[in-house]
């Protein structure tokens, strides 16, 4: 099967910690920032000519995330890539 049509770009799909970890420590991330309430980053080694494995974690529920996409996908479209799987922000309860 050619590569190039094997991978395409994915939706974000949750992984454990260690999965991430991997991800980051297997070679020098890139783009490794934070986006608001995201860190994101890819690794060097591409999938294809044009496509990388993202992770992607969640700071505040420290949930983890990873996607095949583009290396020069923008701020923006990583942003609205993120956001169907954004984690909604737990209600504290209030006992009394």
């Amino acid at each position: 099967m050619n590569t190039a049509t094997q991978y395409k770009a994915t939706n974000p799909t949750p992984c454990s910690e260690e999965e991430y970890w991997d991800l980051l420590e297997v070679l020098p991330p890139r783009r490794w920032c934070r986006l608001g309430v995201w860190e994101v980053f890819y690794m060097m080694e591409p999938i294809t000519d044009t496509l990388y494995h993202w992770g992607a974690k969640h700071i505040p529920s420290n949930t983890h995330y990873q996607f095949i996409d583009s290396a020069t996908i923008s701020a923006h479209d990583l942003l609205n890539k993120l956001t169907p799987v954004t984690p909604s922000p737990k209600k504290e309860s209030n006992n009394g």
